[in-house]
């Protein structure tokens, strides 16, 4: 709820920030790109990406395709991997999350770094 609001809160104060966020789940990806965010990240995707990386490397695979390979996965944004939704049931969920972030009305600010 808090980066959804904090999302929406950046991005109303200046529309043109370049904002990328982190998705508790894979449920959120879909959301928080909707709402603006430029980039979403969702860390146990990311883990797994490094993992298969280094099993590659460890069976021989040369590091230029391992790079490439990965790179084609996180350039996708993660959206190959939603399943389709019908436009309504976005509606619905961006109408919903929207209403909750304004009954919440506050935004926390948060500074962790992305590998804590």
């Amino acid at each position: 709820m808090t980066t959804r609001l904090c999302l929406k809160r950046s991005l109303e104060l200046a529309p043109e920030l370049d904002v990328v966020v982190r998705a508790n789940n894979q449920k959120d990806i879909e959301v928080l790109y909707q709402l603006g965010a430029r980039e979403v990240v969702q860390p146990e995707f990311e883990a797994s990406l490094e993992l298969s990386a280094h099993l590659f490397g460890v069976i021989g695979v040369p590091m230029p395709i391992i790079q490439r390979e990965v790179q084609q996965v996180r350039s996708t944004h993660y959206l190959e991997f939603l399943p389709e939704r019908p436009a309504y049931e976005i509606s619905r969920d961006l109408k919903t999350v929207t209403q909750e972030m304004n009954n919440n009305g506050t935004c926390y600010r948060t500074i962790r770094p992305s590998w804590a």
